[in-house]
């Protein structure tokens, strides 16, 4: 049997397959006589694109498998659009909380602060769990980073989103008792929403000690021995609350599929019933969380993201981004990022053009880091 094929290496059914077979066959002949003959047959398929051999597997060229002008009748395996989850990655913002007195973490303790023991004696200890509270506080490494990477590191857990679903307005009924019920909005949705999240902390506690911090802190702001910064009361400003960026990439660990953000967070409890019975493998506890407004899916998210990534200016231009493949070219770099941002780009892209053109968008968006 001979089989020739020529074949693109990304699309196995793109190109031409021709299907030639030689076989010796014996084909009975019955006459009126019952004579017998045998012969040599040769049978000869062309296929056209594989489609009858691949469609037999409910496998179909990108040409044939056209979602949008054609139906499928019999169900197929589609891979040219299918792409999963890697990760998820979730970010926090630093809320601003009036602890330090100036822009380090080292500096001295805000009129009041000083009076609650246990944030007191945070400081002392371990005063880099408090700078994760502090926005205009530099972070250890002396860069004014916004997120809260203790949280992001110590995640266990997928961040759950709230469905979207539309209020219902009805006509009043007529004289046959009949009324219409129209669609309404469905922005609801989109506010107030209470979740939790998991976490697994070190051994010395520091998730626990920077949600008891922030517990303390607001304790101490309801009972008004501490106050917010001037400027955030002139601005009406809540700088308690922080958001929460969440990211899905695809199986190249950097194509963003999926992105939302919880605007107006903050912590709803602390996890100290958790304590009772730690497990074995390590201290792992759920954190509550309110979040004030849900979006997803708007590309402002994506701008706003950037801009709060670098709002210190860390990246510059021209800044090298973390391979996602490290050398020798064989495994991932798992190196640890310092900044992320988001970048976009066009099929005409020299590095990412092909993989866009193979998903059938005309751009698509990035999740970088800066080391």
């Amino acid at each position: 049997m001979d089989i020739k094929q020529n074949m693109h290496p990304l699309d196995p059914l793109n190109g031409t397959t021709r299907f030639t077979a030689t076989t010796d066959a014996v084909k009975t002949i019955r006459s009126g006589a019952g004579r017998v003959s045998s012969y040599n047959q040769t049978k000869t398929f062309n296929l056209n694109n594989g489609e009858l051999v691949m469609g037999s597997n409910l496998l179909f060229s990108s040409k044939e498998a056209d979602w949008y002008s054609k139906c499928n009748r019999y169900g197929w395996i589609d891979i040219y659009n299918t792409d999963r989850v890697t990760r998820e990655f979730l970010f926090f913002t630093r809320p601003d909380l009036n602890i330090f007195s100036g822009k380090t973490y080292n500096s001295i303790l805000s009129d009041g602060v000083e009076n609650i023991p246990f944030i007191n004696e945070l400081y002392s200890r371990k005063p880099q769990i408090l700078s994760q509270l502090q926005s205009s506080v530099k972070d250890p490494k002396g860069n004014m980073n916004p997120f809260m990477y203790l949280l992001s590191n110590a995640v266990s857990s997928r961040l759950d989103l709230p469905g979207i679903s539309s209020d219902s307005q009805e006509t009043t009924s007529n004289i046959m008792g009949t009324s219409i019920q129209y669609r309404g909005s469905s922005y609801k949705s989109d506010n107030g929403y209470d979740f939790s999240l998991s976490f697994k902390d070190t051994a010395y506690l520091e998730v626990y000690s920077l949600v008891k911090a922030y517990d303390e802190y607001m304790r101490y702001l309801k009972l008004g021995y501490v106050s917010p910064k001037r400027n955030y009361i002139e601005a009406h400003l809540i700088p308690e609350q922080f958001s929460i960026y969440k990211f899905l990439v695809g199986s190249d660990g950097e194509t963003i599929l999926y992105y939302a953000k919880l605007t107006g967070c903050y912590f709803t409890d602390v996890p100290r019933s958790d304590m009772s019975d730690p497990a074995d493998d390590g201290i792992k506890f759920s954190i509550g969380f309110h979040a004030q407004f849900v979006e997803d899916m708007n590309p402002n998210i994506l701008k706003e993201f950037a801009k709060v990534a670098n709002a210190d200016g860390y990246i510059k231009e021209g800044s090298t981004f973390i391979p996602v493949i490290g050398a020798p070219y064989t495994d991932v770099n798992n190196s640890w990022g310092t900044r992320p941002t988001i970048i976009k780009r066009y099929q005409n892209d020299a590095v990412y053009g092909k993989r866009i053109k193979r998903r059938g968008v005309n751009f698509d968006y990035f999740l970088k880091w800066v080391k």
